[in-house]
């Protein structure tokens, strides 16, 4: 009998084979697992077909290696990177935060205080109030917020090592790369850090990185929208930055086998919610090459 094969791409038994199989490469797998993952295989046809697919994946990324074509050729300690992308993933799904949205997800609630609260992909926050403050906490990711009128217990921001502090207003908190960013749509907020403080009205967004303002500039809502409606925005943006932010909303990561090609300008929309068919489209306007593997796509120049 032909052992069957989950249909899901997200099927429990394949998410379940991609996490033994990058823990092996990681050579993370104690002999007690080892066990474990023996019982796992045995206790089901699927199991044992869904490893090894997920293995003959990461096989197949040595016929990456071109003697074709050495410009494209991908290090090796990039694979390792991107294993232990994978690994730091699986780890963060044991974390529990206050409220959080999942990869690919764009969740809105509402707080305890009566603010409505935006989260973009793969974000984390806590929330607390008291009977004279209340404060919110960017674990990691994008949030927007809408701050419930309370003069009495004005409300804070802590991300990255800044507080932001609000005024009156509906703002957005990005902590992707390595820095901040602030956008105010209302009002106005103060972002300090040691004594430093930069006042943002309406319209207004900056970048900060440790202790110093990065870049400020008018705020362009559309783009600043986009996220809450469920499209990735893009015009006369470099590839690289594209791919940069398709990555948060995959499961993975995004590898660009050639840094020259990610200097492409280019311009357009992808829906959050469809994901895998505007990469195809864009694939195709931009002239590459994609290969999926568990918890990587590949990008190439097209053949």
């Amino acid at each position: 009998m032909v052992p069957r094969q989950s249909t899901e791409l997200d099927s429990p038994a394949r998410q379940a084979a991609v996490e033994w199989v990058s823990r092996l490469a990681l050579g993370e797998v104690t002999a007690k697992e080892l066990a474990s993952l023996k019982a796992w295989l045995a206790a089901d046809p699927c199991h044992q077909a869904e490893f090894d697919i997920a293995r003959q994946k990461w096989a197949d990324l040595k016929s990456l290696r071109p003697e074709k074509a050495a410009a494209s050729r991908p290090r090796w300690g990039a694979w390792a990177a991107a294993a232990c992308v994978v690994a730091f993933s699986i780890l963060q799904i044991f974390r529990t935060h206050d409220v959080s949205s999942s990869v690919g997800e764009i969740r809105e609630t509402t707080l305890a205080d009566g603010s409505r609260l935006w989260l973009d992909t793969d974000s984390a926050v806590d929330f607390d109030q008291t009977a004279t403050a209340r404060s919110l906490h960017v674990v990691r990711g994008r949030i927007h917020i809408a701050v419930a009128n309370d003069q009495q217990r004005p409300l804070t921001v802590e991300a990255a090592g800044y507080v932001v502090r609000d005024i009156g207003t509906s703002f957005s908190v990005d902590l992707a790369g390595d820095g901040l960013r602030v956008a105010v749509v209302d009002g106005a907020v103060e972002v300090s850090r040691d004594g430093v403080t930069t006042l943002l009205t309406a319209m207004q967004a900056a970048s900060f990185t440790e202790h110093r303002v990065l870049a400020s500039a008018p705020l362009d809502i559309v783009s600043e929208k986009a996220w809450r409606e469920g499209r990735i925005l893009f015009a006369d943006t470099s590839l690289d930055t594209v791919l940069a932010e398709i990555d948060r909303y995959r499961k993975g990561t995004v590898w660009l086998s050639d840094a020259a090609m990610g200097k492409k300008v280019l311009s357009g929309s992808i829906p959050t919610d469809d994901l895998e068919s505007g990469l195809d489209a864009l694939a195709e306007t931009a002239g590459l090459r994609l290969v999926r593997l568990p918890y990587l796509l590949v990008v190439l120049p097209a053949e």
